[in-house]
């Protein structure tokens, strides 16, 4: 029953914010300081902060994200890099869902959780405001929500892959004009269906498998 909670601070050194925050602070606070100090964020953390609606980015530093760690808050993430986050499951159930996410940050693990993108429990079930997913790695995992593919409009490293798995794209209307190169070796079930993009050259001679 805290009343006129407005801030929280993170103190520096922090590796782990636990969740802390009684139901009234939830409704209530606008504000945290030191929010890219934890590597860590553990469940709940600022679920239903709905009210916390400030710009913040999730650095590449982070480890580990636990289940509905920012569900349903009203934080808009800049940046979220989950390219640190390569544990089983180290991106919780529901971590994102609700927020808004304007980039997203992958490698070759793609989204560490076990429910697939299409799941109600995927970490990005339902984030609004989708733009860029950025590939530093050579794999293109299904990371995207349909919310987030109803949405994105760029694709960062697209040329840099060289196994593309089942509907990365399916959906997505991209107006991009992009190409796949001979270093290309897979291409899974529906992966650009019924997308926007338009394939300048595909050169499939990599390709060599069976399916």
């Amino acid at each position: 029953g805290v009343n006129g909670f407005t801030t929280l601070q993170i103190k520096s050194g922090t590796s782990r914010i636990y969740n802390v925050l009684s139901d009234s602070m939830r409704n209530s606070i606008t504000e945290v300081i030191g929010f890219n100090i934890p590597k860590t964020f553990s469940n709940n953390v600022f679920a239903s902060c709905k009210n916390l609606k400030t710009e913040y980015t999730i650095s590449s530093k982070v480890t580990s994200i636990g289940n509905n760690a920012f569900k349903d808050s009203g934080i808009i993430f800049t940046s979220v890099d989950l390219t640190s986050c390569s544990g089983n499951n180290s991106v919780g159930y529901n971590a994102f869902t609700g927020t808004t996410v304007k980039k997203l940050v992958v490698n070759n693990n793609g989204v560490k959780n076990n429910s697939e993108s299409d799941s109600s429990s995927y970490p990005f079930y339902g984030v609004k405001g989708f733009e860029t997913l950025k590939l530093t790695g050579t794999v293109f995992r299904d990371v995207m929500s349909a919310s987030m593919k109803a949405t994105v409009s760029n694709i960062e490293g697209f040329n840099g892959v060289t196994v593309f798995y089942s509907d990365v794209l399916a959906g997505c209307r991209i107006k991009d004009s992009l190409i796949i190169s001979s270093n290309v070796t897979s291409i899974g079930s529906n992966a650009f269906k019924s997308s926007g993009i338009t394939f300048d050259s595909v050169d499939l001679t990599s390709c060599s498998g069976n399916n």
